[in-house]
């Protein structure tokens, strides 16, 4: 067909990009009866909306928000996979003493079946929505200044 382009699109992708940006009690309305429809998608849209990743781009004051909700074996779990630079975001969170604790404890952690380490990160990430649904933290960068 002429004019036609083949171009795929990422539907899951363009729909996590938008929701990210909606008010968190907006975003939550409209994933909600999503996720209860097509749960599949539902959970596919939300995973791309905000990565485990993406934390090392929140303020030092809302990682320690996260923090002090965090058991510290589920952190040392998520942090087996994660960048550098995360890991530093979560270290400089906490004292030097823990942060040094956390450390040694990562370089002693035996090899981890992945999926338990994604289980660990999904778990970080369902904290880390219900603390922006208290109004504790902001994943939107356009909230976080006046």
């Amino acid at each position: 067909k002429k004019g036609v382009s083949n171009t795929r699109v990422n539907g899951i992708g363009k729909a996590a990009a938008l929701l990210s940006k909606l008010d968190p009690a907006v975003r939550e309305r409209l994933l909600k009866p999503l996720e209860q429809t097509t749960s599949q998608v539902g959970q596919k849209v939300r995973n791309q909306m905000f990565t485990f990743e993406d934390l090392q781009h929140l303020e030092s004051s809302q990682i320690q928000i996260l923090l002090r909700t965090l058991e510290p074996q589920l952190l040392l779990l998520a942090l087996k996979k994660a960048s550098n630079p995360l890991k530093e975001s979560f270290f400089q969170g906490m004292s030097a003493r823990m942060a040094e604790r956390m450390r040694e404890e990562l370089e002693q952690l035996e090899k981890v079946p992945p999926d338990r380490v994604e289980k660990a990160q999904r778990m970080i990430l369902q904290k880390v929505y219900q603390l922006e649904k208290e109004g504790k933290i902001s994943l939107n960068q356009q909230e976080r200044y006046v």
